[in-house]
């Protein structure tokens, strides 16, 4: 049997609105059950079934004063499932509970498998008088893989499956309403006092890229357990790449930092940006005797001075923030903000929203490359 069955056709299709109204008129009295089936369009044994299990739970009256004009009944212990709902463990109000707590903790970093939200369906189970847990749930102390999918499909505009991204427990906490608002206090006050334009409103990021990309997903024959690709090397070397953008869509020419420590200028080729700055050490990382070359980089490109000042917005690394790098700053009219430690990938625009799909598209440019050369 398919995991979701289609109907075939429309019949026996259940409005509930409509059994809702129906039931309201028959209790008023208003209508008989016939006419009431009748006026709206629903079997009378389905209105008879009904009222005969609401009645089990309260009164006429009861039921008259929790309802509405429009039929809608406010109180959350009564249910107006049909045969479907009735085999459900929890009610659509349990559930949504349910769905809350989920959502809460993947906001908080802590995500949930499959796994772990059958066993807290069950642990939330066991403690709601009104669940009746399946056999295989008490057997197995945990809820079944069918409920999971079912879960999953009712709620399936809410929540899905998703693989998350490793995030450490330092960049978890550092990540929080005070520090955010110091920050931008912080940059508030900033543009106050010195009056920055969008287009001197710089951002600087760095961001690791290897010779070898992952490539992007191909199609090949089904079944098959591996499907090869040809490289220049299955591991890469490490390049760092240096982005500076400011808030008006201007651009500095990029910084390319190279493992090598003669000549790095030779790798700029003629497909680079023209005017890219190559540097170079034993790993290819941005270091503290490297990055004043940055900076007068920028100043080169840009013509600040200290009577004609620009903001500069990076991260909060030390190599950023050494003597050498603050005093050609002050030298050549920059001002520096730095972005709090541990949330670069919330608050450094090039992190959230420049880096990944350069990324994506410079494993397409190679990988088209290297079948386009044949190498």
């Amino acid at each position: 049997m398919p995991k979701k069955y289609i109907k075939k056709t429309a019949r026996c299709d259940i409005d509930e609105r409509r059994i809702q109204l129906a039931i309201k008129a028959v209790l008023r009295k208003e209508l008989s059950q016939y006419k009431a089936a009748q006026d709206y369009g629903v079997k009378r044994q389905t209105i008879q079934s009904r009222i005969k299990v609401l009645l089990k739970k309260k009164t006429v009256e009861e039921l008259l004063q929790g309802w509405d004009d429009s039929g809608n009944e406010s109180g959350d212990d009564v249910s107006y499932s049909s045969k479907y709902t009735s085999q459900q463990v929890f009610t659509t109000l349990q559930e949504s509970d349910l769905v809350a707590y989920v959502k809460r903790c993947a906001d908080m970093n802590y995500d949930l498998t499959y796994e772990k939200i059958r066993y807290l369906a069950y642990e939330y189970a066991k403690v709601l008088p009104s669940c009746k847990l399946p056999k295989n749930w008490h057997l197995n102390k945990i809820a079944g893989i069918d409920w999971m999918r079912g879960f999953m499909h009712r709620h399936g505009n809410e929540i899905s499956l998703r693989k998350p991204e490793n995030t450490s427990l330092a960049r978890s906490m550092a990540f929080n309403k005070p520090v955010v608002e110091n920050f931008f206090s912080r940059y508030v006050s900033v543009l106050e006092k010195y009056k920055f334009k969008p287009n001197q409103i710089w951002n600087l990021d760095e961001t690791g890229l290897t010779t070898v990309m992952e490539p992007p997903k191909v199609v090949a024959t089904k079944g098959k357990k591996q499907v090869a690709n040809a490289s220049s090397q299955e591991r890469g070397e490490l390049v760092t790449f240096v982005g500076i953008i400011n808030a008006a869509g201007g651009t500095v020419p990029p910084v390319f930092v190279y493992p090598r420590m003669r000549n790095p200028e030779e790798y700029l080729g003629d497909e680079y940006p023209p005017l890219s700055l190559a540097l170079g050490n034993k790993n290819g990382w941005m270091t503290t005797e490297l990055f004043p070359k940055v900076i007068e980089h920028i100043t080169d490109h840009i013509k600040c001075t200290k009577e004609n000042k620009v903001l500069l917005i990076l991260n909060n690394h030390e190599c950023h923030i050494s003597v050498n790098a603050i005093t050609v700053c002050r030298e050549r009219g920059i001002v520096l903000l730095t972005v709090p430690p541990h949330t670069t990938n919330k608050l450094q625009p090039l992190d959230v929203g420049v880096n990944g799909p350069f990324k994506t598209f410079l494993a397409r440019a190679q990988h088209d490359w290297l079948h386009t050369k044949k190498i």
